[in-house]
């Protein structure tokens, strides 16, 4: 797809408008690779359940239902299915927490997959997808005017997740070794991404490494063929040929969002809210 179509660079400006890809890829095809699935289960048990997602979560949730409150809905409590549609503007104002997936995570036996292949470095969202609104409402009389107000608690009872990735070559990332039989991952540049201490100077040598061929003959005296040596490939490669071909766009990928029921709900403390009551509705 990318090198049949015409060129086009991805703008990393979040606000700005991408070609979209939302068919090819879904949840339960990444959930096949490396360590994906563990990960996404961390975020599904522990990551959403975060006092950093509950105030994310808090800041989404109350602005919405403040807007409903006002408007004097007679409900407050919210569904976010009729906002898929459009999933750009679903991921901006609804997903509240992630899971960042990275090249080392999709290999198999240190051996690249086609998830590798496909998106390499990639998160997995976590967006509102219901919540049930609940509270005390009670009037203030204060010498400003008189308040309706609510003391506004929420429980996140389903949320959506999905994976979200930009095929871009903005940026300096390492493609992997590549030739025309195949790609592999060099070992440098998994120890740069693994989370085990290093200093500055071990990831200059692994940073040299990457740089250089490799290859992979088992002896030092065998015949040299073509498909031994591998070559690094970075996104500067992929944006060369992009100019000299006029071909190559870059896009946005989004998965299906799945919706899911929390066997635990997430709760919200979300406050009070008040609106302004004419006097005559008082009496």
């Amino acid at each position: 797809m990318w090198f049949a179509s015409p060129a086009h660079t991805y703008n990393d400006d979040p606000t700005s408008h991408q070609p979209l890809n939302d068919g090819d890829v879904t949840l339960d095809w990444v959930l096949k690779f490396g360590n994906v699935r563990k990960k996404y289960e961390k975020l599904l048990s522990n990551d959403i359940y975060s006092e950093r997602s509950a105030r994310t979560a808090i800041d989404i949730t109350k602005t919405f239902i403040k807007n409903l409150f006002l408007d004097r809905h007679s409900t407050l409590s919210l569904n976010t299915s009729g906002f898929i549609e459009n999933l750009p503007k679903f991921h901006s104002d609804w997903q509240f927490q992630l899971s960042s997936i990275s090249n080392f995570d999709t290999l198999e036996n240190f051996s690249p997959t086609d998830l590798t292949g496909a998106l390499a470095n990639f998160n997995i969202y976590a967006a509102i997808g219901s919540v049930d609104i609940s509270g005390e409402k009670y009037f203030r009389y204060e010498k400003s005017g008189n308040f309706y107000c609510i003391n506004a608690t929420g429980k996140i009872t389903h949320i959506y997740v999905y994976v979200k990735d930009n095929y871009s070559f903005n940026g300096k990332q390492y493609l992997g070794h590549w030739n025309k039989h195949g790609v592999i991952i060099s070992p440098g540049s998994l120890l740069t991404e693994s989370s085990s201490p290093k200093r500055n100077s071990d990831i200059d040598i692994f940073a040299r490494a990457i740089n250089k061929p490799v290859d992979t003959r088992r002896g030092l005296f065998g015949r040299l063929r073509d498909s031994d040596v591998y070559f690094p490939v970075y996104n500067a490669d992929y944006n060369r040929w992009r100019q000299k071909h006029h071909r190559g766009r870059d896009f946005m990928i989004y998965s299906k969002p799945v919706r899911l029921r929390l066997n635990k709900p997430i709760h919200l403390e979300l406050g009070e809210i008040c609106r302004l009551e004419p006097s005559d509705t008082l009496a």
